[in-house]
């Protein structure tokens, strides 16, 4: 290639264009047609719990499952399971596919509100196609973990309590936690909700909140952090918590919906 203006002049050396990977895949894709708002609404509620560790490769992103009429967006880091899902009109098909960490970025950086855009998994790719603008992505090769299994089922203890109000005495209390993890304990009793928290070079946090509650006394600790990230994914003020005992995983989720819900493993404190 040769650049000239003025009086300079560059010869750059190129590569054979042939060379360059592929970037439409040689098998038809079978398009998937979404509204754009709708996917990055759906990777916002679970990319924050993509994992960040290199050594569990698979987890760092997120698993798009295409079934025959619902999409389900998948991130998971160990500690917490987010999962958002929407249904998709007849015919879609079925595939899925780990979209990798970076790719996840940009499509939320280019979506914007209204627009429709179409996706598709094929021949180990990821594909979003817009007007104007095109972006393929390679799949994260590994296995990701059976979520289905992950979610638990049955939970006796369900209470519903405001979103905000829940965050903010979370954000208080966690001041006075360890500052590694974050851990503050959750004492569900009927009709009350106390949190508390406590470090040996800091002090000791309390605090309580009403909550639509009426069953058994259960205490549980959670990574204050996950949770906070979990309630800033929903959008309505009411949310609602499903615990089991102590030792098992819990569950936040919107109180209007089944669509959107965050799994968090607990603590021992």
């Amino acid at each position: 290639m040769v650049l000239r203006c003025g009086g300079v002049s560059y010869k750059l050396v190129g590569l054979a264009a042939e060379d360059f990977p592929a970037v439409v895949p040689t098998a038809s894709p079978t398009w998937v047609a979404l509204d754009g708002k709708a996917l990055k609404e759906m990777l916002g509620r679970t990319a924050f719990a993509m994992s960040h560790d290199e050594s569990r490769y698979a987890l760092n992103g997120v698993l798009l499952s295409v079934q025959p009429g619902r999409l389900r967006v998948v991130a998971t880091d160990g500690h917490r399971l987010a999962l958002a899902s929407r249904a998709l009109p007849n015919g879609a098909g079925s595939a899925t596919g780990i979209v990798p960490r970076k790719a996840v970025q940009e499509v939320m950086r280019v979506l914007g509100a209204g627009e429709e855009v179409q996706v598709a998994l094929v021949e180990n790719q990821f594909i979003l196609r817009m007007p104007n603008f095109l972006l393929v992505a390679r799949l994260i090769e590994g296995q990701f973990p059976n979520y289905e299994q992950v979610v638990p089922k049955g939970h006796p203890c369900r209470l519903a309590v405001s979103r905000s109000a829940l965050a903010a005495a979370l954000r208080r209390v966690s001041v006075l936690s360890e500052e590694r993890t974050k851990p503050v304990k959750l004492l569900l009793s009927p009709g009350s909700l106390k949190l508390s928290a406590s470090s040996p070079e800091l002090g000791e946090a309390e605090e309580s909140l009403a909550v639509d509650y009426a069953g058994e006394e259960v205490a549980i600790g959670f990574n204050s952090r996950y949770v906070l990230d979990a309630l800033g994914a929903i959008e309505t003020d009411e949310v609602v918590a499903e615990l089991k005992d102590g030792l098992s995983p819990g569950i936040i989720r919107s109180l209007e919906g089944e669509e959107y819900f965050c799994v968090i493993m607990p603590m021992r404190i």
